[in-house]
């Protein structure tokens, strides 16, 4: 069985927060994500990773250097002077395609081994799937599922590199194998 990765994520900002551990936990496996404030650091030494805002990172930079090798900044756009071009940054952005990118893109630079989970659909991506197999078009997805077409895309993508199917029949006929839809469903 494979050791849990474990995460902290150091912000003021909890929707930002919550998104983070959202995403890691959605794409990431085995994961332990632990959010908190710089008032409860004490989960600091069990981390593998450590993404605080840039703005706590400026605000306390010595307590935050201890730990410079599992340091990730959560990039607010502002100012960039204080922070090491050695600490890896999350920028900022409202598309999951992009951070996860950038995550694939730290992980992959960093020591540890921490690869998206392969070949186990998320359950946001089962209900994509679903979609397709009923015959609906990207932007008919993103308008039930009400999301952005350009995630619907990117779902898309994810799905096909996960299955290795790159038809719409081949998804259909996953789909109808493992009973995510059934054979009315495709009529």
């Amino acid at each position: 069985m494979l050791n849990s990765i474990t995460v902290v994520i150091v912000s003021f900002n909890q929707l930002e927060a919550h998104g983070l551990a959202s995403i890691l936990k959605e794409h990431y496996s085995p994961i332990t994500v632990t959010i908190t404030t710089v008032s409860e650091l004490h989960h600091l030494n069990r981390a593998d990773y450590i993404f605080v805002s840039a703005t706590l990172y400026r605000k306390h930079k010595t307590l935050f250097d201890q730990y410079h090798k599992h340091l990730i900044i959560i990039d607010d756009g502002k100012r960039q002077k204080a922070i090491p071009s050695s600490i890896p940054k999350l920028c900022n952005t409202f598309h999951e395609s992009e951070i996860l990118h950038r995550l694939e893109n730290i992980f992959t630079q960093s020591n540890r081994t921490f690869h998206p989970t392969e070949n186990t659909l998320t359950p946001r991506e089962v209900e994509v799937l679903k979609l397709i197999a009923k015959g609906f078009l990207n932007k008919e997805i993103a308008d039930t599922l009400n999301i952005s077409l350009h995630t619907v895309i990117s779902h898309r993508k994810n799905i096909t590199r996960k299955l290795g199917i790159k038809t719409v029949a081949g998804l259909t006929l996953y789909a109808l194998m493992n009973q995510l839809i059934s054979p009315r469903d495709t009529q």
